[in-house]
């Protein structure tokens, strides 16, 4: 009797693993909107740049950035706008194309996530892929999730040390 217990328990516990992953991908495929506060840090051999921003996604190409020393980058109906809130200088690139490959954005890495399943590994609460073109720069991605919402992002190169760590906090999304 302790055995089928002990199987029947066995039995619950890896099917709710496979539940939570699958919840993932759910979670991850239906993200339609996002808003988020994010902490960017920048590693190199010398130091660590930190930056710290807010984040916008609108569902299909909207994009913007906010960072704190008034820089914004925005991304609409292909036009990719950057503003220097402290100079007044501001930049136009018409017909921008290459948006979606800007690893700041979540969408880069949700965009290769599901068009790439050959270089993914996952468990419940993260999801690792190697990344498109063999760039030894920014050669794999790492994103963690907390209850199925995406909390840190990070980039490595091809020796595996982190090159861009990204935190999502206050991270609000509507699903498709």
């Amino acid at each position: 009797m302790r055995k089928i217990i002990f199987i029947s328990l066995l039995l619950l516990v890896s099917c709710k693993k496979n539940e939570e992953i699958k919840d993932v991908d759910t979670i991850l495929m239906s993200i339609k909107n996002y808003t988020c506060d994010t902490r960017i840090e920048r590693f190199s051999n010398k130091n660590v740049l930190v930056f710290n921003a807010k984040e916008t996604y609108k569902y299909p190409d909207n994009y913007s950035i906010c960072f704190d020393d008034d820089t914004n980058i925005s991304y609409i109906n292909n036009i990719l706008t950057i503003h220097n809130g402290k100079t007044g200088d501001k930049k136009e690139i018409s017909d921008y194309q290459n948006i979606n490959k800007n690893p700041l954005f979540l969408s880069y890495f949700l965009n290769t996530y599901f068009n790439n399943r050959s270089d993914v590994s996952k468990d419940s609460s993260e999801v690792t892929i190697v990344l498109p073109d063999n760039n030894s720069y920014l050669y794999k991605a790492t994103l963690k999730t907390n209850n199925n919402v995406p909390y840190s992002l990070t980039y490595f190169d091809k020796n595996d040390t982190p090159l861009v760590n990204i935190i999502y906090n206050k991270f609000d999304f509507e699903s498709l």
